[in-house]
């Protein structure tokens, strides 16, 4: 009978130590899994951040280059206002105010609006 009970408490001794190896094993296939996935995530979200990063650069860009041009557009525009000034003066009548609004509105976009457009965008650093 002796023999017998130290056959079955190792046997039994042997199987608890089993199970604890197999849950040991289960946990570091769950801990490989969840690895694998966290590491493809991070792997989809570093493209989609150099995805963003490179159209919020095209944009600023194109955004800029635009900006720049409409504010070229204004500048030339002002030696107009200079002639009608002259002009005005020359013939001795009045400049119709919608004329005057329409030059200080241009004075106005050449000293405020672009020139915080475009630094509003060059301070936009995507790195």
């Amino acid at each position: 009978m002796n023999t017998r009970k130290t056959i079955y408490d190792k046997l039994f001794t042997e199987k608890v130590e089993l199970a604890k190896h197999e849950v040991e094993l289960a946990l570091i296939d769950d801990v490989d899994k969840v690895f694998k996935e966290a590491m493809a995530t991070r792997k989809k979200a570093q493209d989609v951040f150099f995805n963003t990063k490179k159209a919020v650069e095209a944009a600023v860009q194109k955004g800029l280059k635009e900006i720049k041009e409409y504010k070229a557009i204004n500048e030339k525009a002002l030696p107009q206002f200079d002639k009608l000034n002259k002009f005005v003066k020359e013939v001795g009548i009045t400049m119709p105010p919608v004329y005057k609004d329409h030059e200080e509105n241009i004075k106005s976009g050449l000293k405020n609006s672009f020139p915080s457009q475009i630094k509003t965008l060059e301070s936009i650093n995507v790195k």
